[in-house]
């Protein structure tokens, strides 16, 4: 599995190390190569944009008329470009991640997990693919974390 993160950190903290730890750590997994695999993806492009709150609470309100900053925004592109397939953009607001998870890691691993998982086409709007997605995540997680 060939992949690309391009990681835009507009807000200028130091998780960029971090971040590339955990989008290694995520294509390692074999449930997550699975769900790849099933989709028939083998070289794919996407991006991680670090932003402040205040743009995130605009993008949230723009997007899914929620006026609350989030903590991550997903927006699914999946365009074929040859052999690539662009996923498209997780945005993430650090200082949202930073109040809410003590450990820095585990919130990447949590919301990147959860939004490469939008990325491929998964939702939760529904009880059934909420499900779905949730089990997802959790078998991903749980062998991130070696539960």
């Amino acid at each position: 599995m060939k992949f690309e993160c391009f990681v835009f950190d507009e807000v200028k903290t130091n998780h960029k190390r971090t971040i590339n730890m955990v989008v290694n750590e995520i294509f390692e997994a074999k449930s997550f190569l699975k769900l790849l695999k099933e989709r028939k993806l083998k070289e794919i492009v996407f991006s991680i944009i670090l932003v402040e709150n205040i743009m995130a609470k605009k993008m949230n309100n723009y997007w899914r008329t929620k006026n609350t900053i989030p903590d991550i925004l997903s927006f699914p592109f999946m365009e074929t470009e040859g052999k690539k397939t662009i996923l498209g953009d997780i945005m993430i607001t650090p200082k949202k991640l930073e109040k809410d998870y003590s450990d820095i890691k585990l919130g990447y691993q949590k919301l990147l997990v959860h939004g490469l998982l939008h990325l491929l086409g998964f939702d939760h709007i529904k009880d059934s693919d909420f499900k779905k997605m949730n089990l997802a995540e959790s078998n991903i997680l749980q062998e991130l974390n070696n539960y």
